[in-house]
C-alpha cells in the first residue's frame, strides 16, 4: 500500500477551510506558549457538535426495530453509573470497551441477539506533537487534538444474518446522512 502525499492544491483547501471556521466561530486556533498550534471547538463549533450527537443519538434510539443500548464511556475520573463503563485508561479504541459491555448487557437484561450498543465518549489522544510552528497550519493537526468525541455502533447478530443486517445498516446510514445533509 503506498501512501500519497496530498496535491498543493488539497492543502491550500484545508488551511482555507480551518481559516473559514476559525474566522466562524466553529474552530478555534490555538497558539500555545512554546509556539505550539492547537485547534479547539469554538462556540458554534460546540453548538453543531451537540446537534449532530443529539440527531444520531435520537434516529438510533428511536428505532423501534431493533434494541439497540446508550452506553456512554466515562472520564476514568468520574463514576460509573448503569450502562456507563469506565475504562481504564485513556483509550480511542471504544471496540475493547464494547465487549466488556456485551455481557453486561446479557447479564442485566437478558437481550438475545440480536442486539446493538450505541457507544459514545471521549477519546484521548496520546501522541501530541508540540513542535509545530505557529505560522503554519498543517493537514496532520486534526490528528493533534487533545481529544474528540466518538460514536460507534456495534450490532450483535446470528452469523447466518450478518449480511442482511450489514445491508441494513449500510442503508440507514446513508438515509441517515441525506436527511441531515439535505
Amino acid at each position: 500500500m503506498t501512501v500519497t502525499m496530498p496535491s498543493e492544491t488539497a492543502v491550500n483547501s484545508f488551511k482555507n477551510l480551518i481559516h473559514l471556521c476559525n474566522k466562524n466561530h466553529i474552530l478555534n486556533i490555538k497558539r500555545i506558549a512554546n509556539h505550539a498550534t492547537t485547534l479547539q471547538y469554538g462556540p458554534l463549533g460546540c453548538h453543531l457538535k451537540r446537534n449532530i450527537f443529539n440527531e444520531w443519538f435520537c434516529s438510533l434510539l428511536n428505532n423501534t426495530d431493533i434494541n439497540l443500548f446508550p452506553i456512554e464511556i466515562t472520564n476514568p475520573r468520574k463514576r460509573s453509573f448503569l450502562l456507563q463503563r469506565t475504562s481504564d485508561k485513556n483509550s480511542n479504541n471504544l471496540l475493547q470497551d464494547v465487549i466488556g459491555n456485551y455481557f453486561d448487557i446479557h447479564t442485566k437484561f437478558g437481550c438475545n441477539l440480536p442486539f446493538g450498543l450505541a457507544v459514545y465518549g471521549p477519546c484521548i489522544n496520546k501522541n501530541l506533537s508540540s513542535n509545530k510552528s505557529s505560522d503554519t497550519i498543517e493537514l496532520n493537526m486534526l490528528n493533534d487534538l487533545e481529544s474528540w468525541t466518538r460514536l460507534s455502533v456495534t450490532f450483535f447478530c446470528p452469523t447466518k444474518k450478518s449480511l442482511n443486517w450489514f445491508h441494513h445498516w449500510s442503508k440507514q446510514r446513508y438515509l441517515w446522512w441525506r436527511k441531515v445533509l439535505f
